[in-house]
């Protein structure tokens, strides 16, 4: 599994995200009394911003690296003519 290193090297990047979806993403018990580091979500919400901009002031679309999961589900899409959520870029204006 990709995209999971950490910063800290000693850190087991997989480990701590995949615990986090398993104990902390949305459950039922789901308030603001959990544990929340709001300088890494501010940091988090500054990545996405630039990367959603970054994309946004592009000239081409984005596109699925070959063989990737996403990737071949856009293309079943695309062939079915339910082409939606997986399609890459933004819709035709």
């Amino acid at each position: 599994m990709k995209g999971f290193k950490a910063v800290d090297p000693k850190l087991n990047g997989k480990e701590i995200a995949l615990e986090w979806e398993k104990t902390r993403h949305h459950p039922a018990q789901d308030d603001m009394n959990q544990p929340l580091n709001f300088d890494a979500a501010a940091k988090f919400t500054r990545v996405d911003f630039a990367v959603g901009y970054l994309l946004a002031e592009e000239t081409t679309r984005p596109t699925w690296n070959q063989g990737d999961f996403f990737a071949e589900l856009a293309k079943k899409e695309q062939q079915t003519g339910k082409a939606g959520a997986l399609q890459a870029g933004p819709p035709e204006r």
